[in-house]
């Protein structure tokens, strides 16, 4: 009955309605949004105080829950039951617009929205308070609600520093569960003054910017949607073009969806408080990449390539970023993943497979994938200026591309017992020691920690290292111009560990 009467919040203080006003009068039991009051006592310095602090109390209270009534002049019986009364004179001339924000005032440093009228039921007169809902909560207390009792003990009915809400009927100090609804309702109120995200049209630094905001103010990024622009995008296009076509012409709407997402990388690096944007942003890059096969059927291969390479290269340069702000927990998430829409290669690491493809389809440049990787940085300033400089990028993308190795051959080791030479493909012409030292120290300090590749013992962290170092001096002639045979040999390798 009570909902069919009284709306779920009061947002407005309109108390022209005289009808209305005999509705909720004629409720007969009070709750969050409603109460009635008999009278407030203005008799006595000391009977004014303690009115003072009780109206300011209930109108705060229901302020920071859903707004609400106080009617004066209905009396509660001893059976709970309602009876209207009148107020008196005195009450009537002290319960004003302006008396009660001047009371406010000395107890909150918010202007809230209150409105009084005196209205009639039996000819008996009656007082209505009307308080809108506050709609930034919650409203806190600066000063002791206090007066003195018969006693002149000194009464607290809420102190500085508290906040009170409304309970069923009463008004009193605010509960976990309030707390968790003023943080529910702050977001809500953020998010909508906020500007909006748009993956598809932003710059990179409007991005990084506004994703800032909202991870300050723990507001939660639709990334989803944006990613369901993208797949719209895919499903409706109708120009075919092959993957010499697409370099010369790029989709440039794709393109710049891509380079979106390492601000959205950036600002979850800086400012999430946990990895989760960082998950997210992951997996929905993973599956990106491995549905886009699907996403028009009419595509050729190498389109679809064309497409998986720039998410490739995307997500080095994401890994490259995580290293280069220590951040092993973001690195880890993009180490290791498969590919499940092609059989043939399904158990190879995404990094490798897009390399080999490349290859095959004579796409790769002579500078493997991360020097493909490099100049996909120079279609954007924003990345750029992440980094110190262009040498750095190249730094820390070879430490990446070490680690995306030595997790390949340590997942096959795990499955089949033997190190596969071709699973661990090193993706760059210019592997050097001074390049990849700093990520081979990190492994070895934390190896027996999981930090930055899974947990592993003494054994196989050396094994792999050393299998790496003799893999790619192997390929000197073939790819690798300036890898000298032994740079990670047994003897160094053991160094490191002992250091």
């Amino acid at each position: 009955m009570v909902k069919k009467i009284l709306p779920d919040e009061i947002l407005s203080c309109d108390l022209s309605d005289d009808e209305y006003l005999n509705e909720i009068a004629s409720l007969g039991y009070e709750e969050e949004r409603l109460d009635y009051k008999e009278k407030y006592d203005f008799s006595t310095k000391q009977a004014k105080q303690k009115s003072k602090v009780d109206l300011v109390c209930d109108i705060v209270s229901m302020a920071n829950t859903f707004g609400g009534y106080i009617l004066i002049g209905i009396k509660e019986n001893e059976d709970k039951s309602f009876t209207i009364d009148r107020v008196d004179s005195d009450c009537s001339r002290k319960i004003t617009n302006a008396n009660i924000h001047n009371w406010l005032n000395s107890f909150v440093d918010v202007n809230l929205k209150i409105n009084v009228k005196t209205f009639q039921i039996n000819s008996f007169d009656l007082i209505a308070v009307c308080v809108a809902k506050y709609s930034e909560p919650p409203i806190v207390f600066n000063n002791h609600g206090q007066y003195s009792d018969e006693n002149q003990k000194q009464i607290y009915k809420f102190r500085a520093d508290e906040i009170f809400v409304r309970h069923g009927e009463k008004s009193e100090r605010a509960k976990q569960a309030d707390h968790n609804r003023f943080r529910k309702e702050i977001k809500n109120v953020l998010s909508k003054s906020l500007p909006q995200i748009n993956l598809l049209e932003d710059t990179e630094e409007e991005s990084q910017h506004k994703l800032e905001q909202l991870l300050i103010n723990e507001i939660p990024f639709n990334l989803r949607k944006e990613f369901t622009k993208v797949i719209k995008n895919f499903q409706s296009l109708k120009i075919r073009k092959n993957y010499i076509e697409l370099e010369e012409e790029p989709d440039e709407y794709f393109v710049k969806f891509l380079r979106n997402l390492f601000a959205v990388w950036v600002a979850s690096c800086d400012y999430s408080k946990d990895n989760k944007l960082a998950e997210e942003l992951t997996g929905s890059i993973y599956d990106l990449y491995s549905r886009i096969n699907s996403y028009n059927p009419n595509y050729f291969a190498f389109d679809c390539l064309w497409y998986q390479s720039k998410i490739i290269f995307l997500a080095f340069l994401m890994g490259a970023f995580a290293v280069f702000q220590n951040k092993p927990e973001y690195s880890k998430l993009l180490l290791y993943k498969t590919n499940d829409f092609d059989k043939e290669f399904s158990r190879r690491n995404w990094f490798r497979y897009i390399h080999l493809m490349l290859a095959r389809n004579n796409n790769l440049d002579n500078g493997g994938i991360l020097g493909m990787s490099l100049k996909f940085t120079k279609l954007s300033q924003f990345i750029l200026d992440q980094f110190i400089s262009e040498e750095e990028i190249k730094s820390y993308l070879i430490q990446f591309d070490f680690l995306q190795c030595f997790q390949s051959i340590l997942v096959d080791y795990k499955i089949n017992k033997m190190y596969s030479y071709e699973l661990c493909w090193p993706s760059f012409k210019v592997y050097r020691k001074e390049l990849t030292e700093p990520i081979i120290e990190k492994i070895i300090e934390t190896y027996d920690k999981g930090v930055w590749v899974e947990q592993i013992d003494y054994e196989l962290c050396f094994d792999i290292i050393n299998f790496v170092d003799q893999y790619v001096a192997s390929q000197n002639q073939k790819l690798y111009g300036d890898w000298t045979l032994g740079f990670w040999n047994s003897k160094i390798i053991k160094e490191f560990f002992k250091s």
